[in-house]
């Protein structure tokens, strides 16, 4: 788990994620992406997002009156996430962990 995670804290960086642009994109995300949300998952719907990054899906969906749990393996990132999530009173749980190996 240590290696995946590192190496996806390092593709974040390299990427030089930037937490605000992408929360803000996702209100303009392409209307295919936007469609198929809207039509798979409605406002009584619980979401899990797996392998999430920063989460703009699911603060898109919550908009939206859906519930979402996020997980992410970087703890960097869910954190930031997390910041955002509650400095905007969305709902959105997130989850540090491993998505394949996550106790079922």
């Amino acid at each position: 788990m240590e290696k995946v995670r590192s190496d996806w804290a390092s593709a974040y960086k390299r990427a030089k994620i930037e937490l605000e642009r992408e929360l803000y994109d996702i209100e303009i995300f392409e209307c295919n992406v936007a469609n198929f949300l809207s039509e798979s998952f409605k406002a009584d719907h619980l979401v899990l997002g797996a392998g999430c990054g920063t989460g703009r899906f699911c603060f898109w969906l919550n908009r939206k009156g859906v519930s979402c749990v996020d997980i992410d393996i970087v703890p960097e990132i869910v954190k930031k996430a997390v910041f955002y999530a509650k400095e905007r009173g969305l709902p959105t749980r997130f989850i540090v962990a491993d998505v394949c190996n996550l106790p079922l």
